[in-house]
């Protein structure tokens, strides 16, 4: 199965099986990271964000084989970011309830109000977006020879200047320009694929 074209059905329907480790193996590895971002961008201590990630995956797939998701009705990911809102109410509540024990206020909460749907929505699509490059560029670094990845990733990444590229690396400016141009085409036929794949 390659990780890269795994379609979100192929992947839900690997999710049915419990026992299937492979399908939920790339599950967990293609949405747990723009998760845990998403959930720290909300509040969340870094420390408890990835549990509350995990949490949210495994709400998911119960959700999910108790057919409360239904993939015609929307994507994927949209529904995720609803599990995800919800595990953090979850987090908020205890919080709370712990601070209202203590005698204290919960202040944390008029941080975590303040931050309202649009917010939440934009930060979601922005780990996304950045899930979706960081998965495009693995998959470039696979399929070009390394020279051509560094001097891609000295430009495009770091910034340095196409003379500095050509000279460290021993190629020409042309050949420095060229290899921005075909990796960033790559990158946006990738990306078009993934939107509708993942």
């Amino acid at each position: 199965m390659s990780s890269i074209t795994t379609t979100t059905i192929s992947l839900l329907e690997g999710l049915h099986d419990r026992a299937d480790d492979l399908h939920w193996t790339e599950f967990c590895r293609r949405y747990l990271p723009p998760l845990t971002a998403f959930i720290r961008r909300m509040g969340i201590r870094p420390h408890d964000a990835e549990e509350v990630a995990q949490e949210t995956l495994v709400a998911f797939a119960e959700g999910y084989r108790a057919g409360r998701y239904d993939p015609a009705k929307g994507r994927l990911r949209t529904y995720l970011m609803g599990v995800a809102k919800n595990k953090i109410a979850d987090v908020n509540r205890r919080r709370r309830k712990e601070a209202a024990a203590l005698g204290g206020t919960g202040g944390m909460d008029c941080l975590l109000q303040a931050l309202d749907e649009r917010s939440a929505e934009q930060a979601w699509e922005e780990e996304w977006r950045d899930a979706l490059l960081r998965a495009c560029l693995e998959e470039v670094r696979k399929e070009v020879e390394p020279k051509t990845m560094r001097i891609f990733e000295l430009y495009a990444l770091e910034g340095r200047k196409p003379a500095e590229i050509a000279e460290e690396l021993g190629v020409s400016r042309d050949l420095v320009y060229q290899v921005k141009t075909r990796v960033i085409y790559r990158m946006s036929e990738l990306r078009r694929i993934l939107d509708d794949c993942w």
